[in-house]
């Protein structure tokens, strides 16, 4: 299910034959490959991104009958930038090679935190909410939370 804390695991298990084609492209045209979660980033030195490479990459997420037993998937956004620029990757920037969380990935977790104490507070059932809140924590660079949630969260993650 999603949001469980082995879905990333399992996901990344399921990517792999997926990766492995993705990264050899990416270094046949002199480029890098790197994944997290479902978002797929290619770097390259050069100032344009190669079209021939964009319209390869899509083939392969997407499926071609070349390869039909490997995973594939839709394809629904997609952007090229080029030049030197914060990269940000589901929640997280990464800054002169340290990854951080956004401040947007900590309210979303501060909400699922509130959702799963509020859900609690009125003898409701809170697995899902503490599911989702879990999928969250598992993808959070954790010494870039504040105290606080990280108390927050062990407290409704081991009750007792």
């Amino acid at each position: 299910p999603q949001g469980a804390p082995t879905s990333p695991r399992i996901f990344d298990l399921v990517c792999k034959p997926l990766d492995k084609r993705l990264n050899d492209l990416a270094e046949m045209a002199g480029g890098r490959y790197t994944r997290y979660a479902d978002n797929i980033f290619f770097s390259f030195r050069k100032e344009k991104f190669p079209r021939k490479v964009k319209r390869q990459i899509l083939r392969i997420i997407e499926g071609d009958y070349e390869h039909a037993s490997l995973p594939h998937f839709k394809c629904h956004k997609l952007k090229v930038r080029s030049g030197e620029q914060l990269v940000r990757i589901l929640g997280l920037n990464v800054i002169n090679h340290a990854i951080h969380n956004t401040r947007e990935y900590k309210r979303r977790i501060r909400k699922a935190i509130h959702h799963v104490e509020w859900l609690k507070s009125n003898g409701m059932d809170i697995e899902s909410g503490l599911n989702k809140l879990r999928g969250l924590m598992s993808f959070a660079q954790k010494d870039t939370l504040p105290p606080l949630v990280i108390q927050k969260f062990k407290e409704l993650n081991n009750p007792g």
